[in-house]
């Protein structure tokens, strides 16, 4: 896909606006992978198809970093599709988004990593990586019921703006509460077992997430635990 526009927004975050062919992504499929390739290589080395077809991806110095985001506006009839990335020093997207000019081509793999239809109630947690998931989940489900635990680490995230529910309770947790997100989610799931559980932050918080959710017998159709990064000790 080519750049088109990236936009500031208010709370941390930007909006990057991509064209290309989107005719894969629905309710049903929300997430993709970005592919970056390396700053300072004197070209692109994008993925292709091999002879006994299998993509073949570029290794070494050429390798493409690859992270996971949320389409958060899709448009088939432009060909658009909308993106907001959280902005942190040092990460390669956002020095990406930083710096890139319109046309520059990007690869987007995808869609994939689930959807954001919801058969709740829902007992969701997640940081601000995942804010934008969470304006799909309240846009796609309406009548959607219970509660959603929003962790921000930056002054500036607590003014991401989620699409008004009048089903869904959201409760913002400042900086302090971040670290706190795992071990919220493994209480709460001690009281209310029942509901769709519904988490996303940080590798370790969500590898306790899941297994606290096995081990009370949660059933993997009513649960979606995602790693949307990790610590950098943590290799």
């Amino acid at each position: 896909m080519s750049l088109q526009k990236v936009t500031q927004m208010a709370c941390g975050f930007c909006r990057v606006t991509l064209a290309g062919d989107v005719s894969g992504f629905t309710d049903a499929a929300i997430h993709f992978r970005l592919g970056l390739p390396p700053a300072g290589r004197p070209a692109p080395n994008w993925p292709y198809v091999g002879q006994n077809g299998a993509t073949v991806w570029p290794k070494g110095e050429d390798a493409l970093h690859l992270p996971v985001y949320t389409a958060r506006h899709v448009d088939p009839s432009a060909g658009h599709l909308a993106f907001d990335l959280f902005q942190h020093r040092g990460g390669r997207a956002t020095d990406w988004a930083a710096t890139a000019v319109k046309g520059a081509s990007v690869l987007v793999t995808g869609p994939g990593g689930g959807g954001c239809d919801i058969e709740g109630p829902i007992l969701g947690f997640a940081d601000e990586t995942a804010f934008p998931a969470i304006a799909r989940v309240l846009e796609a489900n309406p009548v959607l019921t219970g509660e959603i635990h929003l962790y921000a680490a930056t002054e500036a995230s607590v003014r991401y703006v989620f699409p008004a529910h009048p089903g869904v309770t959201l409760t913002l947790h400042r900086q302090a509460g971040a670290p706190r997100m795992g071990a919220d989610a493994c209480e709460a799931l001690r009281r209310d077992g029942d509901a769709y559980l519904w988490f996303a932050g940080e590798r370790g918080q969500a590898d306790k997430v899941r297994k606290a959710w096995k081990q009370a017998g949660g059933c993997a159709k009513r649960s979606y635990v995602s790693a949307h990064w990790r610590h950098a000790e943590r290799g």
